[in-house]
């Protein structure tokens, strides 16, 4: 016979909420990571492309630095989430592997 675990429903949300803002911090660092590899201009807003952006937490940390982006990603149900969030960017849904419509010079750099 399987033990018989017993958790709060508050547990449980705290535990959730823990994780949540842990995947939160990790996002921001990878982002801010990714932001310097760019080696940007320091102090000048640029226009950036997120790939696979998700629900939008690395746009935000692109927002606070004061830059403009355009999020892409695979899944209507993650831009959803973003919308819910009203982040800041422009949200596409689009495959990278099939192409994207953009000229080759229209972004000032690209994360992911």
């Amino acid at each position: 016979m399987k033990p018989i675990i017993s958790c709060s429903s508050q547990s449980i949300c705290c535990f959730f909420s823990v994780v949540h803002s842990r995947m939160i911090e990790i996002q921001t660092q990878m982002s801010e990571r990714a932001v310097e590899l760019l080696n940007l201009p320091e102090g000048q807003p640029c226009f950036l492309l997120d790939v696979g952006c998700g629900s939008g937490l690395s746009g935000d940390y692109l927002s606070e630095e004061g830059h403009y982006w355009v999020g892409v990603d695979i899944s209507n149900a993650m831009l959803d989430v973003a919308l819910d969030r009203e982040v800041e960017g422009d949200l596409l849904l689009g495959d990278m592997g099939q192409g994207m419509p953009f000229r080759p010079g229209t972004f000032d750099g690209c994360i992911r």
